[in-house]
């Protein structure tokens, strides 16, 4: 039987609501909530047989309450077990959530089981010492962290060291002691030198040094010990650089050494601030070039490009003052000739457009490395640009595809100074977004990122809602049917869709039904004269059935047959009834 209030409240009667007041005298107060947290001094655990305590705290409201009863449970006793007195035992890789209860309140802390111990080593190094490895795009280990190789560490009569990883692709290197406790790490920074300093510790060693590289890249990598600290500028400038030069050496076993790389040294002065765009070439070895601040500090490293090429270019304009430009190779490149080539960014004002494009065009070619070169960190690669005007903010919608490719493809849009107004990153076959940009004269660019070449692309930039000005198929009145095929030469319809446009005349005011069936996935489209969107439905599979529906006034409208994101072409049916 409903209750009174909810009855009441059917009626529409006015139910007053029953509100929380304080305690009053005489009436005791709510009890305290009851808590438990735990503590580790590590979470990291290596291969079976390793050990670390753990506490736990009980309280109630404020108060903890010392002495409470603990009972200490592990969510994998198959990775971790946990003793009565909270003492975890590695078993096996993996991860394991350890639980303390007490009073029907719990906490948990989880802890991480590795195996490095258990990898076979690949070699050893002693301070000072560099050498090479092999990424093997598989991990010797479950779990964290995920080494793909494993080096032994010995300083020696070195003391305090310095381990220096420089890979080609991102990576993480991971100092670990003979015990498996995992004691320091170099984030994943990207490509170029990362430090993981060592205190010397007879009791300690061999330290085990793993390398992580995640992705499972199978790539080379230098890694290198030395005593003591890196120096802020381990290869100082030997000659100056300015603005528009274009220079040429060879790197020999002479020139300066570090981390196992042959370097060359440049200075780079300017009074104001500037953006500087560096382009080095190695005869037939792909150089790795950096800049640096008068006290070493890093501002910007590219290793990441063409075989025999790389372009670096800062995100931002840099303040006056003197830094040093670097290109290097790995020992073994020794004796390879560069040139290095500097210009004044940003590199979008460098290039050439390909052409102009408006509201509602579609534009396609082919990125190459003979044409545009875009230097920024998080969009290398090959470039095509083309001169976007607007007369006045717009939203417009901005789709572009590797034309069937799996590649990745990226798109930006750069103001008449070259900056960045908008820009995706998207590495999807097809991607189409919406931006929001002021008037003026800007250029979008596509580029082929990670360096791909001779990528075919089509480009398509619409107003949202709109479909374009196309020359109608045909003309379809109520009820009718008509038919066609979708190819590459059709009209093309945001985002980058092959596209059929049919006239619907309607004589009188009528609930109106459109069907379409597909040999391909594709998209029914309603609009008006003006070509504004009414209404759309998707066949997502082939030979699917689409239909929409829609009350219309007597007058035009357009109704389209489309491919669905630049689909393979095929043929379609349209019933009106």
């Amino acid at each position: 039987m409903p209750s009174l209030r909810f009855a009441a409240l059917r009626l529409g009667l006015a139910v007053p609501l029953l509100l929380a007041v304080p305690a009053c005298d005489g009436l005791a107060d709510p009890p305290a909530e009851g808590w438990v947290t735990v503590k580790a001094s590590r979470t990291i655990l290596a291969g079976p047989g390793d050990t670390t305590r753990l506490t736990a705290t009980v309280g109630e409201g404020t108060r903890p309450l010392p002495g409470a009863p603990v009972t200490w449970t592990s969510s994998r006793p198959a990775v971790a077990t946990v003793d009565a007195e909270g003492v975890v035992t590695a078993v096996s890789g993996g991860e394991a959530a350890i639980r303390a209860s007490s009073g029907g309140h719990s906490g948990s802390v989880a802890v991480e089981v590795t195996q490095i111990g258990a990898c076979q080593t690949t070699g050893e190094l002693v301070a000072p010492d560099t050498v090479t490895g092999q990424l093997q795009g598989t991990s010797c280990v479950d779990g964290h962290p995920w080494c793909q190789e494993v080096w032994r560490l010995r300083s020696g009569d070195a003391g305090d060291m310095t381990v220096i990883l420089a890979p080609l692709w991102p990576a993480r290197l991971w100092l670990v002691d003979r015990g498996g406790e995992v004691l320091a790490g170099a984030q994943h920074a990207g490509i170029g030198f990362q430090s993981v300093p060592v205190t010397s510790s007879p009791d300690r060693e061999p330290y085990l040094l793993c390398v992580d590289g995640s992705y499972g890249y199978t790539d080379p990598y230098t890694l290198s010990v030395i005593e003591g600290e890196p120096p802020p500028r381990p290869c100082l400038p030997t000659a100056d650089l300015s603005m528009h030069a274009s220079v040429a050496g060879v790197l020999t076993a002479e020139d300066c050494e570090y981390a196992g790389h042959r370097i060359d040294a440049w200075s780079l002065a300017s009074d104001t601030p500037f953006t500087p765009v560096i382009r080095a070439v190695g005869d037939g070895v792909r150089p790795a070039v950096s800049l640096s601040d008068a006290t070493g500090a890093l501002v910007a490293l590219q290793s990441l490009g063409l075989p025999d090429e790389v372009w670096l270019e800062t995100d931002a304009p840099l303040p006056p003052g003197s830094y040093d430009v670097a290109v290097g190779v790995p020992e073994s490149a020794a004796g390879t000739g560069y040139s290095l080539h500097v210009m004044p960014g940003p590199a979008f004002l460098t290039c050439d457009v390909e052409g102009a494009i408006g509201v509602g065009e579609t534009v396609s070619g082919t990125v190459d490395t003979g044409g545009c070169v875009l230097a920024k960190a998080w969009a290398p690669g090959p470039a095509h640009g083309y001169a976007l005007t607007l007369q006045d903010s717009a939203t417009l919608e901005v789709a572009y595809s590797g034309d069937g490719g799996a590649y990745a493809l990226f798109a930006l849009v750069t103001d008449s100074t070259g900056a960045v107004l908008r820009y995706t990153r998207e590495q999807a076959r097809v991607w189409s977004t919406e931006w929001s940009l002021p008037p003026g004269s800007h250029r979008l660019w596509i580029v082929a990122g990670y360096w791909e070449t001779d990528r075919p692309y089509w480009l398509s930039v619409a107003e949202p809602g709109r479909m374009p000005d196309c020359e109608p198929s045909g003309t379809l009145t109520f009820p009718d049917e008509g038919a066609g095929s979708l190819e590459a030469t059709d009209c093309v319809a945001p985002p980058g869709r092959y596209a059929d446009r049919w006239e619907l005349v309607l004589t009188a005011d009528r609930t109106i039904t459109a069907d379409m069936v597909t040999s391909m996935a594709g998209r029914l489209v309603l609009a008006d004269s003006t070509g504004t969107v009414l209404a759309t439905e998707d066949a997502y599979e082939p030979g699917q059935a689409v239909t929409l529906s829609r009350t219309l006034e007597a007058g035009r409208y357009q109704l389209w047959a489309s491919t669905w994101y630049a689909a393979r072409p095929g043929d379609y049916g349209i019933l009106v009834r």
